[in-house]
């Protein structure tokens, strides 16, 4: 991995082909997050008062392991060891810059978009070491090729674009890295992204999936523009994709659409070696939220919730898990309010937060336990990035996206 700035390179899908963005400049800086000193611990991202900080939940309380920023979105790598965020510099999002960290070694980048260009979401791969990122030129109206996705290579400390490989008006979104053990003959899956389609600046509008090479060639359709993909998350071997689809003809009787995603009552798993898409949930009476595998990449959980007609919308309050080879959902845990986000770690427990009037509470069941830790906020919101273990610290290379579970000292919110 780099330790200075380095001298970006551009690449084109098409050599000649204009590109409306620079790549992206990269440059060492201080790590703004400290290693977590324990394990295990659940790994918090805490928002309040619209400031974000990273807080590591174990044995000994909770530990801020970050000054608060104003962040946007923030995501941790599969081995738990790198953690990439969207830092928010004032009003204009030409300002906006990405912040990648190694919690191992201290080792921390500045990502910025190229010159008159925003970033406008970003993914990590699988370790951590590269950055898939999306780019859109801010300079006068908005127009085809507009959007382009640029990918960081830090251990090499290049950075590259894809050109445009599409005519229309919308951008393809980078949601996830496809891994070694998913890779198809012929193919190098280490170095082909999973794209996303969505319209800018509209509602409603993420949907289609394809992949393509790093360097923007054989891009190849998974799934046409028609279909809805909401939240989608690959499995820890990376051969499947899970997400959530839209059924309109199932919703529920006195639903009424309001602006914003379609409800998602149908989960549907992506087979990304042979293309093949099955559903495995659809439901007509209730809606899903909140979507995470478990650390075997075995077991889907989600959140669930009823329509209520007196509120006028879903109430995800339950907790459902369901095999990706019998497709039955299995009731979890009924949650006292909504289910706001949740990862499962390994040895059968689960980390899960609910909201709570205007603050969140963070819960921790094991298998088998009788009672369950708890530890909450007020006024904020807290979301579930990771859970390690003492074999899972970021020091490891092996693959974290599960953990033993959360041994917290229970404590009053606050």
């Amino acid at each position: 991995m780099p330790t200075a700035a380095s001298a970006p390179t551009l690449i084109l899908i098409e050599p000649g082909e204009p590109s409306p963005c620079l790549p992206p400049t990269l440059s060492a800086i201080p790590s703004p997050v400290r290693s977590p000193r324990s394990t295990p611990h659940v790994l918090l991202a805490v928002t309040q008062h619209a400031h974000t900080t990273v807080v590591a939940l174990g044995t000994h309380g909770a530990v801020p392991l970050m000054a608060p920023q104003v962040i946007g979105k923030i995501q941790p790598s599969a081995t738990g060891r790198v953690l990439a965020y969207e830092l928010l510099e004032g009003v204009n999002p030409l300002n906006n810059v990405v912040v990648v960290t190694d919690l191992a070694t201290g080792a921390a980048w500045r990502v910025a978009p190229g010159g008159g260009c925003a970033a406008f979401g970003f993914t990590l791969d699988a370790t951590g070491e590269r950055l898939a990122l999306l780019q859109v030129a801010m300079r006068g109206r908005l127009k085809p090729a507009t959007w382009q996705v640029s990918v960081v290579d830090f251990a090499s400390g290049r950075a590259s674009v894809l050109a445009p490989a599409r005519p229309q008006e919308v951008a393809l979104e980078p949601v996830a890295w496809l891994r070694p053990e998913a890779q198809s003959e012929g193919s190098n899956a280490a170095d082909e992204i999973v794209l996303r389609a969505f319209v800018p600046f509209q509602a409603n509008g993420a949907a289609g999936l394809w992949t393509a090479h790093r360097d923007g060639s054989r891009l190849r359709l998974l799934l046409p523009e028609t279909d809805y993909v909401g939240k989608p998350r690959l499995s820890p071997d990376g051969r499947l994709l899970a997400f959530f689809a839209s059924e309109p003809e199932n919703l529920p009787e006195g639903y009424i659409a309001s602006p914003g995603e379609p409800p998602a009552n149908a989960l549907r798993v992506l087979n990304l070696i042979t293309g093949e898409t099955r559903t495995l949930a659809v439901d007509a009476t209730r809606a899903f939220d909140v979507l995470a595998w478990d650390a075997a990449g075995e077991r889907l959980y989600l959140s669930r919730g009823a329509w209520r007609d007196a509120e006028r919308a879903f109430r995800f309050d339950e907790v459902v898990s369901l095999s990706v080879k019998h497709s039955t959902p299995e009731v979890v845990t009924r949650a006292p309010e909504r289910v706001a986000s949740l990862q499962p770690c390994a040895g059968g427990g689960l980390a899960y937060v609910t909201a709570q009037g205007r603050g969140a509470v963070v819960r921790w069941e094991g298998q088998g336990a009788a009672g369950h830790a708890e530890w909450g906020v007020k006024n904020g919101t807290v979301e579930i990035l990771a859970c390690l273990t003492d074999r899972d610290k970021p020091g490891s290379r092996r693959s974290v996206v599960g953990g033993q579970g959360l041994n917290a000292t229970a404590q009053e919110p606050g």
